[in-house]
């Protein structure tokens, strides 16, 4: 069987019920026409959109420019996986991942981030505690 011979897609697409394709299809495949099925009418084509799908936290943090293993390093300690915002803020008020395991009037300042405190009464609580060591 030469190429121009071979039924094309868009034939068999067009006109399904079209015997001469049938049995062109029937040949190809080698099968009898009667198990032939139809094509199925919703297939997707390249053209089409896909869905958006909810993007991994871990890919949040790589989309914004943190590593793995500075996201292990904020993690480990207690931010969770989806405060890549945190670990972006935490480094410019001076905080650092061993930072969020210090106790600060009873209570770890990982703990207090998770807790919903601001970065910035979270930093003033630190410099105090720093201070107060110092002395």
């Amino acid at each position: 069987m030469r190429r121009r011979d071979l039924p094309r897609l868009y034939d068999l697409a067009a006109a399904p019920n079209d015997e001469r394709n049938r049995q062109d299809a029937a040949a190809i495949f080698g099968v009898p026409e009667r198990q032939l099925k139809r094509a199925r009418d919703s297939v997707r084509g390249p053209h089409q959109a896909r869905p958006q799908r909810p993007s991994k936290p871990a890919s949040q943090w790589l989309l914004h420019l943190i590593p793995d293993d500075e996201r292990l390093a904020w993690i480990e300690p207690g931010l969770g996986p989806e405060d890549w915002r945190l670990a972006e803020q935490l480094p410019r008020f001076g905080i650092t991942p061993a930072d969020l395991q210090i106790r600060v009037d009873g209570t770890k300042l990982g703990a207090r981030l998770r807790g919903g405190e601001s970065v910035g009464s979270v930093a003033a609580r630190l410099a105090e505690y720093r201070q107060r060591e110092r002395a």
